[in-house]
């Protein structure tokens, strides 16, 4: 999951100020709203984990994060909501499914690790975890780079970005790994 959901809001920055064209403050703002999903996140996350266990949880914020990406690609065809509204609610929603999915994640982990050498174990994962995260940063960061994808697209007449391709790639690829885990 972090290989695929760990550069997400830097590539919302981007879009937003690239595409978008919002201001300085107003992307300050929508950083400040993803920290405001997070807490709320944090706090439903853990009363889901107590109430349903960690696999439900997980399993649910795999589909959150792909609708919170797909309602984030899908900005111009929501109706009656103006863009900014959007885009508030898919970052809020993103930060909200991170943090219930980073709880699930380490309960999860802090119940299979194994008594002895528990600080290494869980070191590890924790690095695995980062590890995704930075790769993710990267290999996205290269694919802009290097002008990979085309830098305006259309899908059902809205003009799409290369950050609206990255966004898509991301969100498919999360909905082929819930496939994958289901198929296990």
């Amino acid at each position: 999951i972090p290989l695929f959901t760990g550069a997400c809001p830097w590539v919302f920055n981007l879009l937003e100020k690239e595409v978008l064209n919002y201001s300085d403050g107003r992307i300050v703002m929508l950083g400040n709203v993803l920290a405001i999903g997070s807490l709320a996140g944090f706090y439903l996350g853990g009363k889901m984990v107590d109430r349903f266990g960690t696999k439900p949880v997980f399993l649910l914020c795999h589909f959150g994060f792909a609708l919170s990406l797909f309602i984030f690609i899908l900005r111009d065809f929501i109706p009656l909501l103006p863009t900014f509204a959007v885009i508030t609610v898919a970052t809020a929603f993103f930060g909200m499914v991170k943090a219930a999915s980073s709880i699930s994640v380490t309960s999860e982990m802090l119940a299979l690790v194994p008594l002895e050498n528990k600080s290494l174990s869980t070191a590890f994962c924790m690095s695995l975890f980062t590890a995704g995260i930075a790769l993710s940063a990267t290999i996205s960061g290269q694919i802009i780079n290097l002008k990979i994808l085309n830098p305006t697209w259309r899908l059902f007449g809205a003009t799409m970005s290369q950050y609206d391709t990255l966004l898509l790639g991301c969100a498919m690829m999360v909905v082929f790994m819930v496939v994958t885990l289901g198929l296990i």
